[in-house]
């Protein structure tokens, strides 16, 4: 008695009288009052507790006891909790229901994904390289917390496959397994698969060398060749996934119990454990991600410089990349991954999805542009295939777009009287607009 009403935070419920509010299924809050590490009474806070939308809105229950879904806990709802295992972020699958053979085949199956692609895809054909691309770039365009239509979502789910993202299949029922063993295991494949291929392709050699008299200076310049090339190329297909873990180390975001990273909900920032993730992304960043599009950029303008484009060992190692290019465009790989980067800082750093989206369909539209003015490509084919490919992307992007803002009068924090408040009617009402 005595003490004026509080309005309804946004995406609560509040019981009114002292009852405490909590959240509306879809949005997600901490037990506690404010900053405060003791529960009390909603009408004792100073500060009424904050809640967040979950990016996936059927993990938060809601409700009174602030109730995830069931194998979801957490902040946001997105840890796995009991006997479950996660496959591309968005399903969660009771490990009871699969058993470990079962489980071990999806692995296999997405391996075999990856290999195939790595070693067919990426290297053999360039229509499929292209297209591969932009499969990767549309399926950073679905990561973005846009309201898609859920005929989407499965699409979403299977285009993050090539992404070559270590979360895609989480080995929970085996394993505790946490986003920090997800960054540096992914920040690591590239140095996995130059060891899988320097122990396959070596016993491929002394094979040879014994069998077909092979010489050990030709197989010594063979193996480096070999391994240069299947390096430099499985670190262009996994380069959109490895900016993505990168970028995202360093968003954090203020919960109820104090400030989480986005990526790792469990991980308090500026804690010992988030410093060093950021030290070894920020290392990665300048030597791998800047790195390596600045050396294809340097070792094609200097062969170019001193007429070495068409010798033998230039094209041994780096004709996988510029046979496809029409003269003086042989750097328009490094342009290729000059995309990915933008789009993957895009996803990573952004805060607000429309924003994602709105910068995305601007950086596609401006490479479009680009594109037409210098149609890089030696084969006209090719030149209409990135351009389709590039329109698609952006038609995506748009098709996220359509279902937002997802801030609907559904969920609005309270109902303005006009007649007692003229101001948060119109407000209320250009909201619902």
């Amino acid at each position: 008695p005595g003490r004026a009403c509080r309005p309804c935070p946004v995406g609560a419920e509040c019981p009114g009288g002292r009852g405490q509010p909590f959240p509306r299924p879809g949005f997600w809050g901490g037990h506690r009052c404010g900053a405060s590490l003791a529960p009390a009474n909603a009408s004792d806070c100073a500060v009424w507790p904050t809640f967040f939308e979950c990016p996936y809105p059927h993990f938060c229950v809601g409700g009174p006891n602030f109730t995830c879904a069931e194998g979801h806990t957490g902040p946001l709802c997105q840890t796995v909790a009991g006997p479950y295992f996660v496959i591309g972020k968005r399903y969660w699958l009771r490990c009871d229901d699969y058993n470990a053979f079962t489980q071990l085949l999806m692995i296999i199956g997405v391996l075999s994904v990856w290999v195939l692609v790595n070693t067919v895809a990426a290297c053999e054909y360039d229509a499929l390289d292209i297209t591969l691309l932009y499969v990767q770039i549309t399926g950073i365009i679905s990561q973005f917390q846009l309201r898609w239509h859920p005929n989407l979502s499965l699409i979403n789910t299977a285009l993050t496959i090539v992404n070559f993202d270590v979360d895609f299949i989480s080995p929970d029922c085996w394993l505790s397994w946490s986003p920090l063993h997800s960054f540096y295991l992914q920040l690591s494949l590239p140095l996995i698969f130059l060891t899988y291929h320097t122990v396959t392709y070596g016993i491929q050699m002394i094979w040879r060398m014994s069998r077909h008299g092979l010489s050990l200076d030709e197989a010594l310049l063979k193996f480096k060749t070999s391994i240069f090339v299947m390096c430099i190329s499985f670190t262009i297909v996994v380069y959109p996934t490895l900016c993505l873990r990168c970028f995202e180390v360093f968003r954090c975001s203020e919960q109820p119990d104090g400030i989480f990273m986005i990526f790792a909900p469990t991980v308090r920032c500026w804690g010992p454990e988030h410093i060093g993730m950021m030290s070894v992304a920020g290392v990665y960043i300048c030597t791998v991600l800047l790195g390596l599009p600045c050396f294809l950029f340097y070792s094609v303008t200097r062969a170019r410089r001193l007429g070495r484009l068409h010798h033998k060992a230039f094209m041994e190692r780096f004709g996988f990349m510029c046979n496809r290019y029409d003269p003086g465009y042989q750097w328009w790989e490094c342009m290729l991954l000059l995309r990915r980067f933008l789009l993957a800082l895009v996803s990573a750093v952004g805060t607000y999805a429309m924003l994602q989206a709105v910068l995305t369909v601007l950086i596609l539209l401006a490479l479009l542009c680009c594109h037409v003015e210098t149609r890089p490509f030696v084969d006209n084919e090719m030149d209409h295939l990135d351009l389709l490919c590039m329109i698609g992307a952006i038609v995506y992007a748009l098709a996220g777009v359509l279902y937002y803002p997802s801030l609907t009068q559904a969920i609005q924090s309270y109902a303005a009287d006009p007649s007692a408040n003229p101001s948060g009617a119109s407000e209320a009402a250009l909201k619902r607009g």
